[in-house]
């Protein structure tokens, strides 16, 4: 499954890569002509964990795209991106017992962070609305799909047992456990905005993700980013 899903990504890409060049030796200049460009990113990615609390960290993108004008105001913009995601999570849980007539509290809490590196291709369509001269505002929407490049999971539990009558601890340890490695494949939609001038641009966006990044728990990315470009 993972294999054809795999192809499947590939063959996606080439076909992105081949009609994007393609068009580039196409006159086109009712509606503008290809252009291309670089881009600079920053993040804060979230993941919907069932009782674990997810705190975002910051991440960043780098990356390029093509602008391909299909009607007037409206373009189809490919995109690529090596994204680093970071993510902490977080549970904990307090129990209150008594043994041989002797109160304790139980404290138990595990930390996992998660940091990923993705090749990320977003295929979005894109409408234009100008303001003014070389001031553009934009709207952007469509789907991207993601490839795991590399991970870094470290998962820690801690515990202390407290003696409540005399608030004395009397058990406090940690260790380190394993974490499930995260799913090849990520995918997802994003929508966004953003204001053009001359060359440059900045836009905030949102990925919307779709698929689990692990087989064994319903968790996805939410993800919160605002980028810099500039057009060659």
């Amino acid at each position: 499954m993972k294999k054809h899903v795999f192809l499947t990504f590939i063959q996606l890409l080439l076909i992105v890569i081949v009609s994007t060049n393609g068009y580039a030796f196409v006159d086109n200049s009712k509606f503008g002509k290809l252009s291309i460009g670089g881009t600079f990113g920053l993040n804060m990615a979230d993941l919907s964990i069932d009782e674990f609390d997810s705190t975002p960290e910051i991440g960043f993108s780098l990356g390029g795209f093509a602008n391909v004008p299909i009607m007037d105001k409206i373009s189809f913009q490919p995109e690529f991106h090596i994204t680093m995601r970071n993510t902490s999570l977080e549970i904990k849980e307090n129990v209150y017992y008594t043994q041989f007539g002797v109160n304790y509290l139980d404290e138990y809490k595990a930390e996992i962070d998660i940091e990923v590196i993705y090749l990320e291709v977003p295929l979005l369509g894109r409408l234009d609305i100008p303001v003014q001269d070389k001031i553009n505002c934009f709207g952007i929407a469509g789907p991207y799909f993601s490839i795991k490049i590399s991970e870094s999971l470290d998962g820690k539990a801690s515990q202390t047992i407290i003696n409540t009558d005399t608030n004395t601890t009397e058990f406090n340890g940690t260790m380190n456990f394993e974490v499930d490695s995260v799913e090849t494949f990520e995918w997802g939609f994003i929508i966004g905005g953003g204001v053009t001038y001359d060359k440059f641009s900045a836009q905030l966006r949102y990925n919307l993700g779709l698929s689990d990044i692990t087989d064994d728990e319903d968790n996805k990315y939410g993800i919160f980013s605002i980028h810099f470009s500039y057009l060659f």
